[in-house]
Parts: C-alpha cells; structure tokens; sequence
C-alpha cells in the first residue's frame, strides 16, 4: 500500500477481499488490511484489565490500537507484546492507544493513538529507542494522499519522552499466527 493512492481518513479502513478500499487510518491498513482480519469482530478486546490500565480501555468488538493493545494483556486472540529487548522483526507493530484524558481546566483532551509497522528493523529492540527502524504508516491529516508512506520510528520515541505510564506508551507488538 506504500505510495498507492490511498486517502487518509481517521476512522476508516478494512480487510477486503478484492482489492483496497478508498481510504484507511492507520489502524484499517497495519492491523486490518495488512493481515487480512475484519476490524469488527464480536467480542473482541472484553474483559476486566489489571489495575492502572483503565484509562485507555475504550474500544470492544473492533481493532483499534486500544483494542489490539488490551487483547496483548488479556487473551493474546490476535496480538501480543514482543518482550522486551527482543529485536524487532519485519511485520511488527509498534502502537500507542489514543488517550483521553480532562486536564486541570476540566476540558477533556485527546490525543489520536498511532500503529506503524516495521519494514526492517536495524536490530532495533522491543522497549526501544526506535528511531532505527525503517517503518510503513498510514498518517493524516484527513485527505492526505498517499496515506501510507515510509519512514522511521521516531515518533514513538517522542511518545515515550512524553508518556511514560504503561498504559499509554508505546508498544512493540506482533500479530499472534
């Protein structure tokens, strides 16, 4: 999908069967499109998570970089957590979840969660830093043509500056076979 003309459009994106559709976020083209799974799928992501990862626990019964992350915790149904200081190999996500928070003014804040995956890794490690991985992502803004581009993971570095919890930083993960 790399340099095709395909629209960026948050919210949108699917598996199909014949084709690509018209326009992808980065979740439709790396987690759905890229390995062949429908983004709805009743019962996905359900279930309590472990204490202190509530805050991002938003999205069930569709693949999002929330839902995705939240099936690695709890049953592992299409994706886990490459463990830490494993190297990266090609088809690895690496992903944040959107995070929604209400800051000190009252007024909620959000923040768009990301997935990249990874080309050729450099020898580049679970738990980072990422800069050194060759990745493809589907990026906005909305309209942006073409959607999926190559680059390196650089932004998930910057990620981890800013939000160091567990529940909001970025993860290595990779899709269970």
């Amino acid at each position: 999908m790399v340099g095709m003309d395909i629209e960026y459009r948050l919210a949108t994106g699917n598996y199909h069967e014949v084709g690509y559709g018209k326009s992808y976020d980065c979740a439709g083209a790396a987690l759905c499109e890229a390995f062949r799974v429908k983004r709805h799928r009743p019962g996905f992501a359900r279930g309590p998570l472990p204490n202190g990862w509530e805050p991002f626990a938003d999205v069930v019964d569709d693949i999002n970089t929330n839902s995705a992350i939240k099936d690695a915790l709890l049953r592992q149904d299409l994706f886990r957590f490459v463990p830490e200081g494993e190297t990266l190999l090609p088809g690895d996500l690496l992903m944040y979840p959107t995070i929604r928070l209400t800051m000190s003014d009252m007024q909620p804040r959000e923040w768009i969660g990301h997935v990249q995956m990874v080309i050729l890794s450099n020898m580049v490690k679970s738990g980072g830093p990422y800069a050194g991985a060759l990745i493809a992502h589907c990026h906005g803004p909305n309209g942006r043509r073409p959607a999926v581009t190559l680059g390196d993971a650089h932004v998930m570095d910057v990620h981890n500056q800013n939000w160091q919890k567990a529940w909001a930083k970025a993860w290595a993960m990779r899709v269970v076979a």
